[in-house]
């Protein structure tokens, strides 16, 4: 059966969203973003809030570990304030490459404390390794992933050593390698029509290059207690839940040489029925790649919202939306093609319909709907794509679309 309301998930950046400044009006505004900031100080011994907030420091910022930890730490912070102060819920969580990290702290797979001494000795290891290479990564836009990994093997034969790092929207994917194979592959890239550019990386990450450090990093991770997770935790190596253990630290090990996929793990998020994406951490960029990939899920950023508390209404259907909500389950239920034809069926469809253009009817008439009409509307049109056949991805996508990814209200 079909679900009347949209499922959320947390997706969690990835280095290169960091920014001096990241987080400071939810820093300044709830106790619980200070404590977490004081907490990771406490722990690592230094000052995130000067790391993250101060001028003086954003070479220190960019560099290779603190990089990911200030990005770990503002993550795990702004998750904390938008659950526990918004009143916001996951039932889905994923992270772009050191993301991951994040998410699986976020949803109690490993302790903050935990969390930050991975990420930091990842850090370390990452640029150990990537310091004895002269390689770096490239954005690919406007070409298909078939044209770029076809190229990537033409020069490969000729024994350079490019692959595709990450999957990252249809038409947008990313390279690594070393610096003048990269810049063979860009040459053939842009004469079929592709826009290249460096994403100034210190390193080709995510390719084989990178097998020292996963090697290092796989026997770091035994040290390191990876629990369950209390909810789903996709993972970026295969786009399947993470299982805890040691499925879980070998998917971390392996993160550090695989393409990150995240091209799936957005479509697994819509197989999943989720409805609505909260970027959770610095920066918009997984916003921007959800919008480039699917229509079925709704992204917010936490840095759309100075005011944080404005989310939590952005992310549910408000009594300004009720008439737009049963207009659009109107639309669906109209344009939906009927697949089977089943007599009772296509009496059920026509009675629901006749109920929704009721409602409709009653909203340009200028009545005010409320949240039981919303709810009788969204059953109707339920009802009548299972009588047409529609369920599953398709129809829980119409479903979330009508929903524009917000939570219903309660009636």
């Amino acid at each position: 059966m079909l679900s009347l309301t949209s499922r959320h998930a947390a997706i969690f950046p990835g280095v290169g969203a960091q920014h001096t400044g990241m987080g400071k009006e939810l820093f300044d505004r709830f106790p619980i973003y200070r404590r977490t900031i004081g907490e990771a100080s406490d722990v690592l011994r230094m000052d995130f809030s000067k790391l993250c907030f101060s001028a003086e420091h954003r070479k220190d910022l960019n560099r290779q570990e603190m990089s990911q930890l200030g990005t770990f730490v503002t993550s795990v912070a702004m998750y904390r304030v938008m659950t526990e102060e918004v009143g916001l819920e996951f039932s889905v969580h994923a992270g772009h490459s050191l993301g991951e990290y994040s998410a699986l702290c976020a949803a109690g797979a490993v302790s903050f404390a935990d969390g930050l001494e991975l990420v930091r000795q990842r850090g370390a290891v990452i640029r150990n390794a990537a310091s004895k290479l002269d390689g770096t990564m490239m954005w690919v836009l406007n070409l298909p992933p078939k044209v770029v990994e076809s190229a990537c093997a033409r020069v490969a034969r000729a024994g350079r050593r490019v692959s595709v790092s990450a999957y990252d929207a249809p038409l947008q994917l990313a390279i690594s390698g070393p610096r003048d194979d990269l810049l063979a592959v860009a040459q053939e890239l842009e004469a079929r029509g592709a826009v290249v550019y460096p994403l100034g990386m210190e390193g080709p990450y995510h390719s084989e290059l990178m097998r020292a450090a996963t090697d290092e990093m796989a026997a770091l991770l035994k040290s390191f207690d990876i629990a369950e997770p209390s909810v789903t935790v996709l993972s970026t190596v295969t786009a399947e839940p993470h299982p805890g253990g040691d499925g879980s630290r070998e998917l971390l090990a392996e993160q550090l040489v695989a393409p990150v996929r995240w091209l799936d793990v957005q479509r697994r998020l819509v197989a999943e029925g989720v409805g609505g994406a909260l970027e959770v951490g610095p920066g918009n960029v997984l916003r921007f790649l959800l919008e480039k990939t699917t229509r079925n899920v709704t992204g917010w950023s936490v840095a759309q919202y100075p005011d944080a508390t404005l989310l939590r209404e952005a992310m549910s259907v408000g009594p300004a939306d009720h008439a737009d909500v049963v207009r659009g389950c109107l639309r669906v239920a109209a344009s939906t093609p009927t697949r089977r034809q089943d007599p009772d069926g296509l009496e059920l469809i026509a009675r629901a319909q006749r109920e929704l253009v009721a409602l409709d009817s009653r909203a340009r008439e200028g009545a005010a709907l409320g949240p039981a009409d919303v709810e009788a509307a969204l059953t109707r049109v339920r009802r009548i794509l299972e009588a047409k056949g529609l369920t599953g991805v398709d129809g829980q996508g119409r479903i979330n679309r009508v929903l524009g990814g917000r939570a219903r209200p309660a009636a």
